[in-house]
């Protein structure tokens, strides 16, 4: 489905129907910053009945969680790739959001597995039902709904119907849309996001690669715009910081401008954001992997 067409709705009516027959649910998002996202939304509709579990979390936490399994006292768990190994007995339903995300595949340590493979196969050995979310499929499921492995359910519409937000592409190598001492940001961009934070409004930028040249991008940006609260969100910085104080501080409108690699392009919904940038958005291609134009193309 299109974003904002109401996915998540969907699937939770899925998960009334999984705690009606006293099945448990398994929630999988593809990075841990999205997991209280997710716990808020499905904590309204299921009360008492949702847990959090992610590597990141203290054995305590862990213990905790696990003898919440074990005394059924959580039906729903929100859970990065590593959830799918919980000890359920009852498993009625897997939910695979953002499936398309190669944060689902584990290949820095053994066991390597790709999480979405994973459930598939667990959902089949448990006679579960699973759902793959997504806005752009990967390549392989989008083949297996063409060759009628997959049942496929579209939304092509967004909720309220919606508009979709307009998108222009900005060529950089047209010397009109550089400004003086502006970088890679366009004079378009760079006037869009005067407009908006005239307005009170947010803005998201996104950079597609972790490393020197976003912190380049960060000091630009506070040159560029003094009396705006800037943010970065990358690997470094939630290291330094818990992995929901930046999103949360954003949420509240204390950071004008949030600037992040593609973790914060996923299932986040941000109210009062009105602009979102991706800086440098063909670096993608020029990457040594055969999925670029596919990583490229579900990133815009």
């Amino acid at each position: 489905g299109v974003s904002g067409s109401g996915k998540t709705m969907v699937y939770i009516d899925l998960i009334k129907s999984a705690i009606l027959k006293n099945k448990s649910i398994i929630v999988l998002v593809p990075e841990i910053a999205l997991i209280m996202g997710a716990y808020n939304v499905l904590n309204k509709f299921f009360p008492d009945y949702v847990i959090i579990w992610h590597s990141k979390m203290k054995q305590t936490e862990k213990k905790r969680t696990l003898n919440k399994i074990k005394n059924k006292q959580g039906s729903i768990v929100v859970s990065t790739r590593s959830g799918l190994f919980l000890p359920f007995n009852n498993l009625g339903l897997i939910v695979v959001d953002e499936e398309q995300e190669s944060s689902y595949k584990q290949d820095s340590k053994s066991p390597y597995y790709h999480a979405r493979d994973v459930a598939i196969m667990r959902a089949k050995f448990s006679c579960s039902n699973i759902i793959l979310i997504s806005s752009s499929p990967s390549l392989e499921s989008y083949l297996s709904c063409k060759n009628k492995n997959f049942s496929i359910y579209k939304l092509k519409d967004r909720f309220n119907k919606y508009k979709l937000p307009d998108v222009t592409i900005i060529n950089m190598k047209n010397k009109e849309n550089y400004g003086k001492g502006y970088g890679m940001i366009s004079r378009e961009l760079f006037d869009n996001i005067t407009t908006n934070l005239n307005s009170g409004e947010q803005i998201l930028l996104l950079h597609n690669r972790f490393g020197p040249q976003i912190k380049i991008f960060e000091k630009l940006l506070i040159d560029l715009f003094p009396n705006a609260t800037i943010a970065r969100y990358d690997r470094e910085t939630i290291q330094k910081n818990n992995f929901y104080t930046i999103l949360n501080n954003f949420h509240e409108n204390k950071i004008n401008i949030l600037l992040g690699t593609q973790m914060i392009a996923k299932s986040i919904d941000f109210k009062n954001v009105t602009l979102v940038g991706i800086l440098n958005a063909d670096l993608g291609l020029n990457l040594p992997d055969f999925r670029s134009d596919e990583k490229l193309f579900q990133l815009a």
